[in-house]
């Protein structure tokens, strides 16, 4: 931690708010996005939505193209997008390289994925492939996945 302390780190404070209604403004430009700013629609009519993209071209769909393509951007209720912040933030590499150093953990060497019965094993000492009763293996059903929709209202 002495080493991460004496990193240049670069804090952005802005002046202090005047209103609370004025920080929930700032919030809300990064934690409730919409998928296309106004500023890029160009023309709409009942035909047909000319917008300009991201690359500075144009394109021109069907306002049912255009909305099946919109719909893919809203998140359902209950979830939010947040910027990332901290050691996760777009310029923070070297400062996470250097926590991981000093964690001691391989920036390379990713860990080894575990399936959720591995999981469980070692932290239960549970073997759930094997009835408790007897130490039989069990044998293993394939049932089909449910389908799952977004969460209901008033969920997260």
């Amino acid at each position: 931690m002495a080493k991460l302390s004496k990193l240049s780190w670069n804090v952005y404070a802005k002046a202090p708010f005047k209103k609370s209604q004025h920080v929930l403004q700032y919030l809300g430009r990064y934690t409730h996005r919409v998928g296309i700013a106004n500023s890029r629609l160009l023309d709409v009519t009942d035909d047909r939505v000319v917008f300009r993209t991201k690359g500075g071209a144009t394109e021109t769909l069907t306002p049912v193209a255009f909305l099946q393509r919109f719909v893919q951007h809203v998140l359902p209720a209950g979830y939010h997008k947040l910027r990332h912040f901290g050691l996760y933030a777009a310029g923070a590499h070297e400062r996470l390289a250097l926590a991981r150093a000093q964690l001691r953990m391989p920036a390379s060497t990713p860990r080894p994925k575990l399936s959720w019965e591995e999981k469980l094993l070692a932290l239960t000492d549970r073997e759930v492939r094997r009835c408790p009763a007897c130490g039989a293996l069990l044998a293993r059903l394939a049932l089909p996945a449910p389908a799952r929709g977004p969460p209901a209202a008033g969920d997260g």
